[in-house]
This record gives C-alpha cells, structure tokens and sequence, in this order.
C-alpha cells in the first residue's frame, strides 16, 4: 500500500513541476524556406542525388537531380 501511495506521490509531483512547452513554428511561406538543401537517399543499389535551391524570386528557384556516373 505504502508503494501505491509513493508512485501517486511521484506522479503528482511530475504533473505540477513540469510545465507545458509547445513550441510554435513560424508558417511555412517562400520566406521562411529560403535557402539551397541537397539529399541523398538510394533507391536499391543506386544512389539519387537532389539539391534544392528556393529563392525570393519565382524564376531563381529550382529541383535538380545531378548526374550520379552510374550507369544502369
């Protein structure tokens, strides 16, 4: 009986020490995404190669797929 009470002790401790944290995230907008990324992931036994580079203007931004030399 005296370990149910210790555990419900502890839990209620935990509940009102921690506070909550939400962390909020600015919106997903061509502003927020400026910036060049590149991946690599394999599909089977062959390598893909991605580079992304999103800028403030329509025509600058661009998704490539960079020769990787293997041949198939």
């Amino acid at each position: 009986m005296s370990r149910v009470i210790l555990v419900i002790a502890l839990f209620a401790i935990a509940i009102t020490e921690t506070p909550a944290k939400v962390d909020v995230y600015p919106p997903l907008t061509r502003e927020t995404l400026i910036g060049t990324w590149g991946g690599v992931i394999g599909i089977g036994t062959v390598p893909v190669v991605f580079h992304i580079s999103i800028t403030p203007r329509n025509d600058d931004s661009y998704l490539e797929q960079p020769e990787t030399g293997v041949s198939s």
